[in-house]
């Protein structure tokens, strides 16, 4: 039986450190968007996944992506560009077309409530695995 493992992360370098000094609020605020990118980023491996599945596995690729993007201030994800590729063109840019069927991203806002654009990365890891059957 083959199984299929998507694996991501989430580094959103602009926003990772608080800046000593910010308020609770702030640093609590920023938590929430982090999570909510956290849950964004799920579904965006979902899409992956799923076309992965159809498309890529028959074909035995695998390897791991890094995609950088930008969301802007009404949550639309633009300039998403590979910074790490797996070899595979086909499988760089699964991650770019799972991330723009995804949706809006999570808005973030400043420690003023202003929303502000942000630059996040993403790495993926496709993996093709073989699993005994266990028995029942």
């Amino acid at each position: 039986m083959m199984s299929i493992l998507v694996a991501m992360g989430l580094a959103t370098p602009a926003a990772a450190q608080i800046e000593q000094g910010d308020s609770l609020g702030t640093e609590i605020a920023m938590g929430i968007w982090r999570d909510n990118l956290r849950e964004w980023s799920l579904a965006v491996a979902r899409k992956a996944q799923n076309a992965y599945a159809r498309d890529l596995v028959p074909m035995g690729v695998e390897g791991r992506v890094v995609v950088q993007f930008r969301i802007e201030t009404d949550g639309a994800v633009s300039d998403c560009k590979i910074i790490r590729t797996s070899g595979s063109t086909d499988l760089d840019a699964l991650v770019c077309i799972a991330i723009a069927k995804t949706g809006p991203a999570p808005i973030h806002l400043n420690a003023d409530g202003v929303a502000e654009p942000k630059t996040a990365q993403l790495p993926v890891r496709f993996v093709l695995s073989d699993i005994a059957h266990r028995p029942e």
